[in-house]
């Protein structure tokens, strides 16, 4: 029987209703270190999670995986889940290798690793073992699982060690069935990651390409989803990297392509000043706002909640 595991258990997929697909309830990147404002914590996120639940949101996805700063707290998002009374998937697999770009300014010259000695101390299926229990016996010494994989690469190139972690994330579904969703820097190196779980016995239609909308190539979504992979157009909100309304022209496009059973949508949040009690957007801005300008562009209803409710629902069964 298909299943969706969140932080309080498996649900039936049918139970999940409209789910944001990348998402992060708690984040404190080394990026951010010498910034406490940018740390999220747990009640701010509560308050702002329960207007995504007001605005009709279900469920989410929490991507913050091993190397993602030094905040992972599996209970934490049980906590969470229990208060707003929204379905939480919990990730397991490993960040890119390096949290900032360090060839230009602020940080050049300010190499930051973001993932942890063990990459580099352990073999590939060692690796694989460590996100294997936590899917099937639980993060951090608890009962609680991740429902799903991430995995990462850096801009414009997939380091060593990336692909070490990648491989292990490959082998890691071959034992659980879990799907993998990925980070690409700026939505580059998709297709090579998509080679290198191809190379490992994956099958693609289990994977998603995260952040394709910060690379505003159809030619390059396309190809993306020729090859049966998800595409994540999944920094809604995020301004600074790609007007909003970019965002809704890849959707319109990709669905005239006959890509609407192949596209996720999330924001991506990621520190306090993203929540609206700190003058963010919040959770709920993609169906407050992102939401009703799709309609706009004559989306219709049912690709609407074919990209909302059924595509999540496919991805996140196993």
């Amino acid at each position: 029987m298909a299943k969706i595991q969140t932080v309080l258990g498996s649900i039936s997929p049918k139970d999940l209703g409209i789910t944001l697909m990348h998402e992060h309830l708690q984040y404190d990147a080394l990026s951010f270190a010498r910034n406490p404002d940018c740390r999220l914590d747990e009640a701010d996120v509560i308050d702002d999670a329960l207007d995504l639940k007001r605005a009709g949101g279900s469920a989410l996805v929490e991507m913050t995986c091993i190397g993602l700063g030094t905040l992972r707290d599996i209970k934490s998002l049980k906590r969470i889940s229990e208060k707003t009374g929204l379905h939480v998937i919990a990730s397991t697999g490993f960040y890119k290798e390096h949290e900032l770009d360090t060839t230009s300014a602020p940080f050049k010259n300010f190499p930051v690793k973001a993932f942890p000695p063990i990459v580099y101390e352990k073999t590939i299926d060692e690796l694989a073992d460590i996100i294997t229990k936590e899917i099937l016996e639980g993060r951090e010494g608890t009962i609680i699982k991740a429902g799903i994989i991430k995995g990462g690469t850096s801009l414009n190139q997939v380091t060593n060690a990336e692909e070490k972690t990648l491989r292990a994330e490959a082998r890691a579904y071959l034992e659980t069935g879990a799907s993998i969703s990925t980070h690409t820097s700026l939505g580059t190196m998709g297709l090579k990651q998509l080679d290198i779980y191809e190379d490992e016995g994956v099958d693609l239609t289990r994977v998603i390409i995260g952040h394709c909308d910060l690379k505003p190539d159809l030619t390059y979504h396309e190809a993306i989803a020729k090859r049966g992979a998800y595409i994540g157009y999944d920094t809604v909100g995020k301004e600074k990297y790609q007007p909003d309304g970019k965002r809704v022209e890849l959707v319109v496009n990709m669905v005239k392509r006959g890509y609407t059973n192949q596209i996720l949508l999330s924001t991506d949040r990621d520190r306090k000043s993203q929540l609206k009690k700190y003058g963010g957007i919040g959770y709920s801005y993609l169906l407050e706002s992102f939401v009703p300008r799709l309609k706009k562009a004559r989306i219709d209803e049912n690709d609407i909640h074919t990209i909302l409710v059924e595509n999540p629902r496919e991805i996140l069964q196993f």
